[in-house]
């Protein structure tokens, strides 16, 4: 069964929503000057943790890796873009955009790979589509799970997980009725798509 994370999170109605479709993961974000950011609401989401099933990952999520919270506590995983998150003890997701000109990450950098549309200042969340024909041969050939973003939506996810067959999923402005505004039917109806399509 495909992996779902919803990333992005900064409510509780977005988090039950994704908790009782049954996401595998919710992210938090923690990189500045971003419409998702909770870094300011830190004590806030511990209390939205408490309400997550162990067996969910909690992803703190950033660009720079300078930027994850000094206390960890209540996360069980990191996603990063640049930068070395140093995080002992909790799973590590490197945000890759394809290139030719740069290696995949390695075992020794992370646990899994997050493909995305990335650029400098607009490190996720963009609404910008992967490449999927480009990702599918990258996915056989990666050595790391890999997990699949940008530009996916209820519409589309049944799809690029059909063309890609990656790990795992991950949405956040797809379900959104603006930007960092999560819509929790559209949280359910993007699980359900996935769920559907296996």
């Amino acid at each position: 069964m495909t992996w779902v994370k919803i990333c992005g999170i900064t409510s509780l109605d977005a988090l039950e929503a994704a908790v009782e479709e049954g996401a595998d993961a919710l992210g938090f974000v923690f990189e500045p000057n971003t419409p998702r950011h909770v870094g300011d609401r830190v004590d806030e989401v511990r209390l939205w943790l408490r309400r997550v099933p162990e067996e969910t990952d909690r992803v703190a999520v950033v660009g720079d890796a300078r930027n994850l919270p000094p206390d960890l506590e209540g996360f069980s995983a990191v996603q990063w873009v640049v930068g070395e998150p140093g995080a002992v003890g909790l799973r590590r997701i490197k945000a890759y955009a394809l290139s030719p000109e740069k290696p995949p990450p390695t075992e020794e950098e992370a646990d899994f790979v997050l493909l995305d549309a990335l650029h400098i200042g607009a490190w996720g969340g963009t609404g910008r589509t992967v490449d999927w024909e480009a990702a599918a041969p990258f996915v056989r050939s990666s050595p790391l799970p890999v997990v699949l973003a940008g530009g996916l939506t209820p519409q589309n996810v049944a799809d690029a997980v059909r063309v890609v067959q990656p790990f795992g999923v991950d949405v956040s402005s797809g379900v959104e009725v603006s930007p960092g505004v999560k819509d929790p039917t559209l949280i359910r109806a993007f699980i359900r798509a996935v769920r559907a399509g296996k």
